[in-house]
């Protein structure tokens, strides 16, 4: 059992790198929002940017824990639709995923610029309390 997710960032030369929670996937959204607060003047820098994000998701662990987080080049386990940080683009993307959590085609589903991010949604968001896609305008073609 678990409740897994993944924050993608995305850096220049299509060059990502997954984030992992074993525990924390429903919760992202918001853990996601807090680290963009938190690295507003990183948003360009794939490098501080995923730091920043990993930190924001292992926050109040040990981290010298075995278990529970990771960072990797490929798809780990996924229960949840993906977010993706852009930091050459500088945009969240929100990627679809299929049954078993991995991308379909890497589907683009909804993408904000990081402000708008933010603005849009709060530190305590989750899935299942994200804006629909008739709720928004998309403000960025993938």
């Amino acid at each position: 059992m678990g409740d897994r997710g993944n924050i993608v960032v995305k850096g220049y030369d299509n060059k990502q790198v997954y984030l992992y929670s074993h525990w924390g996937g429903t919760s992202l959204p918001g853990t996601l929002t807090r680290a963009l607060i938190a690295g507003e003047g990183r948003w360009n820098d794939e490098a501080y940017i995923a730091r920043i994000i990993f930190a924001h998701m292992i926050e109040g662990t040990a981290v010298t824990d075995t278990t529970g987080f990771g960072i990797s080049a490929g798809i780990g386990d996924n229960e949840h639709k993906f977010l993706v940080v852009n930091a050459v683009q500088q945009t969240v993307e929100v990627w679809s995923a299929d049954w078993d959590g991995t991308p379909e085609d890497f589907g683009w589903e909804q993408s904000y610029p990081i402000g708008e991010w933010v603005r849009l949604h709060s530190e305590d968001s989750r899935w299942g309390y994200l804006h629909d896609e008739d709720e928004f305008e998309r403000v960025v073609t993938p």
